[in-house]
């Protein structure tokens, strides 16, 4: 078991910790399908916690995944388990939990462990795995031996079709639901033009080569590259929020199985209606988010520490004008560039914005010192063809040479700083694998420290044994000279 690329994937430290907000939806809509007659739970393969956690409050929840590492994360009573041998009798549990687990098992015990989560549920199963996922998107190189691999492992792409009549003629499908955010890219073709015109691999220095087990580390990528990729991200988004391209599919689909039952209404994966940007914006209304979002279906703004409020629009604005309340400035940011610039004050109330790019989280505004009651007007951007759009991305911003020579300047400290942690990198690994030769070392003195005690032992056993057997012979001598 210990040989398997997909253990030593997961027994990762770093890999764990709080779950993202992705986790959290997802946790969300699977409780949603959890059935009224349900007392106990299974979550098979529960990793950090992020659905167990928040079923523990409702439920009886027992928690097993393959990696120790990940267990430390889980409050709700857990065990370390293998789900290809779980540790448990037959319909144990009224309901089974895999979420975001199936997808990582390679071929030869893929079918074994759909039979073990099966074979310890006494009601239903719930299964949540990426949906009609592009697994180009999130390949990597292994330094090492160039092998090709997804980042995360992911062996498989699911649909409905793949999912329907997944555990067997023992269990119906009761259920599906769409669930998480949307992808980045709605097409493969899109995806490989990002890898042949940039170079860029899938950023993720965790992931372990499932040919010679390296862990990819970081790398440091050039601007330009990094650049490039990010007029491709912006080219994908426009031409989404503008509607030359369908939205990317949500990331999650969930299907609840009943047991030796007919199955209730089937709900086939709903198509996210669209909806259009708002003209006219309340700024205290709207949805005050943690992190920005995939593809919004409206208009929102994100916490900032600062007075400054950061505000995300659906389409590129063109003019912005306040109706109602006040602020001291307006800046909007510059995707490709990763930078804000100034928007140009035409009169007391009215800010022009550039024709620029922007990316999945939508167009991205700086509001300066804006009043509480600030209501703005804005007029969107028109792009009639995808070749404006193309134009837009692709083309060199024209900033001013002040703002050219900031955005230099922190790239280049950018770059320092990445080298820097580079090598901070290669040092701690350096350390730990001193340090596992030094643990081994120490574990070799050890056995042999426990082995001359055992030798030493033996011998004075020896010793005392002969002591004894002289004592007896000089008695029987003297009773002899007797």
């Amino acid at each position: 078991m210990t040989n398997r690329v997909d253990v030593q994937y997961f027994s990762q430290t770093m890999l764990w910790g709080q779950p993202v907000h992705e986790q959290v939806m997802v946790a969300q809509d699977i409780i949603k399908l959890i059935p009224s007659d349900v007392v106990t739970i299974l979550d098979a393969g529960c990793g950090n916690g992020a659905v167990t956690n928040d079923l523990s409050k409702s439920w009886d929840v027992l928690g097993c995944d393959i990696s120790e590492a990940a267990l430390k994360n889980v409050s709700a009573p857990s065990v370390v388990a293998d789900l290809c041998n779980l540790p448990f009798n037959d319909a144990c549990f009224d309901l089974v939990l895999a979420s975001d687990v199936i997808e990582h098992l390679p071929d030869e015990i893929y079918r074994q462990a759909l039979k073990e989560l099966a074979r310890v549920s006494k009601k239903y199963v719930l299964i949540a795995v990426p949906y009609r996922e592009i697994l180009e998107a999130a390949q990597v190189t292994c330094p090492a031996c160039g092998c090709r691999y997804h980042a995360h492992l992911h062996q498989r792409i699911y649909t409905e079709n793949d999912l329907d009549g997944l555990l067997g003629a023992e269990f119906s499908t009761e259920r599906m639901l769409l669930s998480g955010e949307h992808w980045k890219y709605s097409a493969p073709s899109l995806v490989s033009a990002y890898r042949e015109l940039t170079g860029l691999d899938y950023p993720f220095e965790n992931a372990v080569c499932p040919s010679c087990s390296t862990r990819r580390g970081s790398r440091t990528e050039e601007a330009s590259a990094l650049q490039i990729g990010r007029k491709i991200d912006a080219l994908q988004a426009m031409q989404t929020f503008y509607d030359f391209e369908p939205l990317p599919y949500r990331s999650e689909i969930i299907a609840l199985y009943c047991k030796d039952g007919q199955g209730g209404a089937r709900i086939s994966p709903e198509i996210p209606a669209k909806s259009e940007s708002v003209n006219q914006l309340e700024v205290a209304c709207l949805p005050l988010l943690k992190d920005p979002i995939n593809y919004p279906d409206r208009e929102y703004s994100v916490i900032t520490a600062g007075e400054e409020k950061l505000i995300f629009l659906k389409k590129s604005p063109k003019v912005i004008e306040i109706i109602k309340g006040s602020l001291a400035g307006l800046d909007f940011y510059s995707f490709i560039n990763q930078c804000y610039f100034p928007a140009q004050k035409l009169t007391d109330n009215l800010y022009s914005i550039d024709r620029i790019a922007f990316g999945i989280s939508g167009f991205l505004i700086k509001l300066k010192e804006s009043t509480e009651d600030l209501v703005l007007q804005i007029v969107y951007q028109e792009f009639k063809s995808r070749d404006e759009i193309l134009h837009v991305c692709f083309q060199e911003f024209r900033a001013s040479s002040q703002s050219m020579a900031k955005i230099n300047e922190i790239n280049e400290l950018a770059e320092s700083i990445e080298a820097r942690r580079s090598e901070l990198e290669i040092k701690l690994q350096t350390r730990d694998e001193d340090y596992k030769a030094l643990q081994e070392k120490l574990d070799a003195t050890n056995k042999i420290a426990n082995e001359l005690e055992i030798e030493r032992v033996r011998l004075n056993n020896v010793i005392e044994t002969l002591k004894n057997d002289k004592l007896k012979s000089n008695v029987n001598e003297e009773r002899f000279d007797v």
